[in-house]
């Protein structure tokens, strides 16, 4: 993540506090007195969208440790398909191709369950060559929302409602995310039903 820093210090004093009420591992911090925006004898940015793009199942990777207390890390290679958090009740985004649904940071997006993964292809033949002496750094930008099955999440039980950026407040008062016809578009690729488990009482769309 990135501060900017400009104009914040009403004194000549430059030290910084970072507080958080979150359980955050910090391994580098640093700071920077350069310009705001790197020029283009410093750096050049090529942006590709995704050529294709395929939702699938695959499970969890082990996690481990690096040390006693340290964060938790995880092995791509090492993977397990057995049940590993509780499913939210509802309706998902079905498998395979979901290229239409990631090309833009809209309100049309992938609705996926815990241990599914998404597979995304570039065009190679989008990137320059590298230039000698300069290094290539690949940046994923994502953009999107992450709901917890914690008892304390608002219908932490279930996957809607559903978030979009015209609400004012959380859960949706008013306006229903399939308000927008190109958000119902994307409600008709939801094909793919979780149920609740056996005892529960039903869980409807609340699209």
């Amino acid at each position: 993540m990135v501060a900017d820093l400009r104009g914040l210090f009403p004194t000549d004093d430059r030290r910084v506090r970072i507080r958080t009420n979150l359980m955050v591992y910090w391994d580098e911090a640093f700071f920077t007195t350069g310009p705001a925006e790197p020029t283009a004898s410093d750096a050049r940015v090529t942006v590709a969208g995704a050529n294709h793009a395929d939702l699938h199942y695959r499970g969890f990777s082990r996690e481990y440790r690096r040390g006693r207390h340290g964060p938790h890390w995880f092995d791509y290679e090492d993977v397990t398909t057995a049940p590993k958090w509780h499913d939210l009740a509802g309706s998902y985004t079905a498998f395979g191709d979901v290229t239409e649904l990631v090309g833009e940071g809209d309100d049309r997006y992938v609705i996926a369950n815990v241990g599914d993964e998404i597979t995304i292809r570039f065009d190679v033949d989008a990137f320059p060559e590298v230039a000698d002496g300069w290094r290539r750094t690949f940046l994923i930008c994502s953009d999107g929302w992450v709901k917890d099955g914690d008892l304390n999440t608002a219908s932490g039980d279930r996957v809607g409602p559903f978030l979009h950026r015209g609400q004012s407040a959380y859960p949706l008062q008013q306006v229903r995310y399939s308000a927008d016809p190109e958000r119902a578009a994307a409600l008709e690729l939801q094909t793919r039903r979780v149920e609740p488990p056996a005892g529960s009482p039903t869980v409807p769309d609340a699209r």
